[in-house]
């Protein structure tokens, strides 16, 4: 969240701004994901709905915690495991090893 300070400032508008981001993009992501797995556009588009509608998801997304971010993280990187497949597991666990959290001051 310290970048996000930097970069937004630190009101409460501009901490909740990027959480509402990550949720808004969330849904393609979802889409994009359910059109590789299910192969149908009926199925991808049920899938975003279904992301977009998710009150757990929606709350997540007003939230000035990175929840948002974390479901965002979590369908971009299914995507990436299937896209990779087994071959490029090794890559993926290397994508995921890059992606942990910051370490927090104390």
């Amino acid at each position: 969240m310290q970048v996000v300070d930097v970069v937004f400032g630190d009101s409460e508008v501009a901490l909740r701004c990027v959480s509402a981001l990550c949720g808004v993009a969330t849904v393609p992501v979802a889409y994009v994901a359910a059109r590789e797995l299910g192969g149908r556009r009926m199925v991808a588009w049920s899938a975003a709905l279904l992301v977009a509608v998710n009150p757990m998801l929606v709350w997540y997304s007003q939230e000035a915690r990175p929840y948002s971010l974390l479901a965002l993280a979590a369908a971009a990187f299914g995507l990436v495991l299937h896209n990779a497949g087994l071959a490029g597991l090794a890559a993926a666990l290397l994508i995921l090893s890059l992606a942990r959290p910051a370490p927090q001051p104390e």
